[in-house]
């Protein structure tokens, strides 16, 4: 992301926010977020639901660990926990948008199976226009992560 973009971003706005957004989807709605935590500290977070109203697409909405977690498992467990949640969505395909220029993330996801579908959208963060590749995988059967 544009450094102008990040540094436009609002911490208490933000805040707000995810706070509406967890209360409106509670612990059981159409979107969830898995945490990984480090004693106290939160070393990353998945989010997902699904996509729209097709109820046979779940979708990965976001996916972020911290840069000191990198290489550890975290964004892998986190992606397997992901996936078990999509399947417990009965979910049959799960979905995610990652920057084209995001090479490090799309090498994550192709070496957990995702693959690109060909799809791409445009989007403008602060003034600097970026293009999102989609991604897609099958939900299959629980799988080993680790």
């Amino acid at each position: 992301m544009p450094p102008e973009f990040l540094s436009s971003l609002s911490h208490a706005a933000k805040t707000e926010g995810w706070r509406q957004n967890l209360l409106k989807h509670g612990a059981s709605g159409r979107k969830r977020v898995l945490v990984a935590i480090d004693e106290t500290l939160v070393a990353g977070f998945v989010r997902i639901g699904w996509d729209g109203d097709d109820h046979a697409v779940g979708m990965v909405y976001l996916l972020y660990v911290l840069p000191e977690y990198w290489r550890h498992g975290v964004g892998t467990a986190l992606m397997g926990a992901a996936m078990d949640e999509l399947r417990t969505f009965c979910a049959r395909t799960a979905l995610l948008w990652v920057l084209h220029d995001n090479q490090r993330a799309r090498s994550f996801y192709e070496g957990l199976g995702w693959r690109a579908d060909g799809r791409t959208m445009p989007g403008n963060y602060g003034g600097v226009e970026l293009e999102a590749l989609c991604y897609r995988r099958t939900v299959g059967a629980a799988e080993k992560t680790t």
